[in-house]
């Protein structure tokens, strides 16, 4: 009788300590800002801040201003339609291309792929 009473009294101390703990996590995650609006911690300090800033977006029609067939990082920068800062680039499909491009080492959605395979160009 006393063995069944402790593990019953056992179940229910982990099940306290369970709530516990996931109390405590939703706590941890989220950060009171004022006294009426809770903030998640992931919106208070983003992860993704260090890439940001070495990330830049550019559209189709931007590569127009390229001169030549091959856009990597070095052309953009030559033509200052990105900082030297920037390691990375992703284009996106907005826009339309008159010649073809061969793009190289850039991130391309793909209504931007499709957009520059129909103008004649590749992406590698």
């Amino acid at each position: 009788m006393q063995k069944q009473r402790a593990f019953e009294l056992g179940v229910v101390l982990v099940a306290a300590w369970e709530r516990l703990v996931v109390a405590a996590i939703k706590v941890k995650r989220h950060v009171l800002v004022d006294t009426t609006k809770w903030v998640s911690r992931a919106a208070r300090c983003p992860f993704n801040a260090a890439l940001a800033r070495v990330t830049q977006e550019l559209r189709v029609a931007d590569l127009e201003k390229v001169p030549g067939e091959v856009i990597d990082l070095i052309s953009l920068r030559d033509v200052d339609l990105i900082g030297s800062g920037i390691k990375a680039v992703k284009i996106f499909g907005e826009g339309k291309l008159t010649r073809k491009f061969v793009v190289r080492g850039l991130r391309v959605s793909k209504s931007a792929k499709l957009a520059i395979e129909s103008a004649g160009g590749l992406v590698e």
